[in-house]
Order: C-alpha cells, then sequence, then structure tokens
C-alpha cells in the first residue's frame, strides 16, 4: 500500500511541474510574440550564390565638342573632345603648298605656276588649274562646230546671203526692186513643173499680222496652217491645192525666203529644218512643230530685224 501511494504521490508531483512549464510557456509566448522555430542544419547545405550587387549609376556627363575656358591662359580647362581634323596629319598626307591664283583685274595674262619638278600636283576632276570650274561654251561657238560650217557660200538665189539658211532684209530687198519671190512648184495632179511667184510685202505682211494675233495661243508651236497649209491653184490643170514646192537634195539649195511667203516650210523634213536652226543660231531639238515654228519665227526676223518675232 505505501509503495502504491508513494508512485501515485510522483505521478502527481510530476504532472504539476509539467502543468505549471506549459502554463509558464504559453504566458511567455503572449508576450514575447510567437515562439521562432528551431532551424536544423541540413546534412549537405548547398553553397549560397552572391547577390549580384547593383552598379552603382554614375551621373552622366555631357561632352561637348570643344569646351573654351574663359581665361585662355588658365591650364585648368581641358578640351574635353579633340576633333580628329585637329591632329596633325601624317607626313604622307599633309597638304601640298597651294598655288598662287592669279588676278584677272590687274593681270590679263593666265598664271603660269613655277616649274617644281619635285612636288607633283592632283588636279581635281571637274576643276580648272586656278581652282574654279570651267565656264561652258555659249550656244553659238557649239553650234559652230563639226556640224555647222561658217564658211560662206556662193548665193543660190538674188534674195539670199552668203552665209547658210539667210536672207536679206527688206530693206535691202526694196533697194534691189525684189518684190516677187519665185520658186519652183510641181502640180500632185498633171506633174507640171514650173516657177511661181509670190509678192514680197503682202505675204509677209499676211504673215507678220499672223504671228502677232496668235503668238500667244501657239505656246512655242507651229499651228496646223502651217503644218499643212492649203496650196495654189495649177495654172495648167486648174485644180486648187495642188502645187507643192520642189526641194533640192543639197539643204545650201533651199528657197527658204519663197517657202516663208507661200506658208510652205512644212513641206520641209526634220532634217532640213534643223539645219536652219543650226545655222541660225537656235535651238534645234524637240518635236517637228516646234522647230517649224522657229523657222518662222528665224525668218521673219531676218526680214524684219527690230518686228516682234522674238520667242
Amino acid at each position: 500500500m505505501d509503495q502504491e501511494s508513494d508512485k501515485k504521490r510522483k505521478f502527481e508531483e510530476a504532472f504539476d511541474e509539467d502543468l505549471s512549464l506549459s502554463l509558464r510557456l504559453s504566458l511567455s509566448s503572449s508576450f514575447h510574440g510567437p515562439s521562432q522555430p528551431i532551424l536544423t542544419p541540413s546534412p549537405n547545405p548547398l553553397p549560397l550564390q552572391p547577390q549580384p550587387q547593383e552598379e552603382e549609376q554614375q551621373p552622366e556627363e555631357q561632352l561637348t565638342f570643344h569646351q573654351f575656358p574663359s581665361n585662355p591662359h588658365s591650364s585648368q580647362q581641358q578640351e574635353l573632345f579633340q576633333s580628329p581634323l585637329s591632329q596633325p596629319a601624317p607626313p604622307h598626307l599633309q597638304e601640298q603648298p597651294q598655288r598662287a591664283l592669279y588676278s584677272a583685274l590687274h593681270d590679263s595674262n593666265l598664271y603660269q605656276p613655277p616649274t617644281d619638278h619635285s612636288t607633283t600636283f592632283t588636279e581635281p576632276v571637274g576643276r580648272s588649274r586656278h581652282g574654279y570650274a570651267p565656264t561652258r561654251g555659249s550656244r553659238g561657238r557649239r553650234l559652230h562646230g563639226a556640224n555647222a560650217r561658217n564658211e560662206n557660200i556662193t548665193p543660190p538665189f538674188q534674195w539670199a546671203t552668203n552665209q547658210r539658211a539667210t536672207v536679206h532684209d527688206l530693206e535691202y530687198l526694196r533697194r534691189k526692186n525684189l518684190n516677187k519671190i519665185s520658186g519652183e512648184v510641181q502640180c500632185k495632179k498633171c506633174n507640171a513643173r514650173y516657177n511661181y511667184e509670190f509678192d514680197l510685202d503682202e505675204r509677209f505682211r499676211e504673215i507678220a499680222e499672223y504671228i502677232i494675233e496668235n503668238k500667244a495661243e501657239m505656246r512655242d508651236r507651229a499651228p496646223k496652217v502651217w503644218s499643212n497649209p492649203d496650196l495654189p491653184t495649177c495654172d495648167h490643170c486648174g485644180h486648187p491645192n495642188c502645187l507643192k514646192p520642189v526641194m533640192p537634195d543639197n539643204k545650201d539649195d533651199i528657197n527658204w525666203l519663197f517657202l516663208l511667203l507661200g506658208r510652205m516650210l512644212g513641206f520641209c523634213t526634220l532634217d532640213q529644218l534643223k539645219y536652219f536652226c543650226m545655222h541660225t543660231k537656235n535651238h534645234r531639238t524637240g518635236a517637228k512643230d516646234r522647230v517649224l515654228y522657229l523657222t518662222y519665227l528665224g525668218l521673219c526676223k531676218q526680214l524684219d530685224p527690230k518686228g516682234p518675232f522674238d520667242r
């Protein structure tokens, strides 16, 4: 009995101690927060990788091409950037000594540079010896080239000059009593060939009045009445609109004044019209109606140099 009572008493004392311990732990956790779990080390801990450190962002500096100091003698401020052009070039790339340019105001002769065999100068493409671009020749100079022969010829008609595709003016023709201008024609019906005449003053006045009235509407193009003119009536067979001019093989023998007064310049080929414009220093490119228009105005300008026959 005594042993059982002793065991029972020890059991109750142990139980009371456990209960009091649990109460103290619960009270301490309420004041100090939840208990931290106890971490037990793993048998094989993995090596921790170092976290990348954030790079410190340095304030960007605004660089300028040249930063000039306020004091030119101060050595504290230096250039932040030096242009490559400011660096001295290698000896083999350094510039050659420049040539002196002659002055056209004081010296009319071309400048002759001194002969120096030790230095060679390379001329830039498209420029002359003195540094400026060569000037283009005038239109008249280009026209009188290989295609434009400027030697005198024997006048093929009394109203023609010794220059190609050129006729005398009205004053000369009136002074020489050349009031009738003739030319060879051929009928398209009966094939009759004979000379036909036009009155100089009457026909030229009609053409001049037509140009003055319609020049603004032409716009540098020949009208249809010049491209397809009405032809005279044949004196042999009586058919109207059938006399066409006889065109020579040689362009130097073309009767330009007769074709103008008869409004028959449209029978000329484009090559023949370009021949006229070439020897009279007129623009000769473009369609036939444009070159024909320039031929009409050019011949009228030869007859009356002071008339309103400019382009």
